[in-house]
C-alpha cells in the first residue's frame, strides 16, 4: 500500500500479532518483546531468534510508530499496561465509571 511504512513487511508476523494482543488487551509479549517495550534491547538481543534479530531495527522503528507511549518506556510503565487490560480494558473501565456515576 502506498505510504504504508516498509517495517510491515520486515518486522516477523508473531511479533505484529503478539503487541496487537498486547495492546488491545494487555496480553503479555514475549520475553523478547517484553525487553523491546521496556527499552532494553541487550535483554532484547539475548532472547531474540534469527528471524527477530535480523529484524531489530524495524522492530523498533514498529515499537516506535504504532505502540500507545503510555504501553512502552520501562518495565513500570508495561506492567501497568498489562494490568490495565490494555486499550480495551481500559474502555470498560472507563464505560464502567461513566455508567457508575449517573446513578443516583
Amino acid at each position: 500500500m502506498l505510504g504504508e511504512p516498509s517495517y510491515f513487511y520486515l518486522v516477523p508476523l508473531s511479533a505484529i500479532e503478539s503487541l496487537h494482543c498486547y495492546v488491545l488487551d494487555g496480553v503479555p509479549t514475549g520475553g523478547c518483546l517484553r525487553a523491546a517495550l521496556e527499552n532494553n534491547f541487550v535483554e532484547f538481543h539475548l532472547r531474540a531468534d534469527e528471524d527477530f534479530t535480523l529484524g531489530a531495527k524495524w522492530i523498533a522503528g514498529y515499537l516506535y510508530d504504532e505502540i500507545p507511549l503510555a504501553a512502552r518506556g520501562d518495565k513500570k510503565k508495561v506492567e501497568k499496561w498489562i494490568k490495565s487490560g490494555g486499550l480495551n480494558g481500559q474502555a470498560r473501565k472507563a464505560e464502567k465509571s461513566i455508567k457508575g456515576g449517573n446513578k443516583r
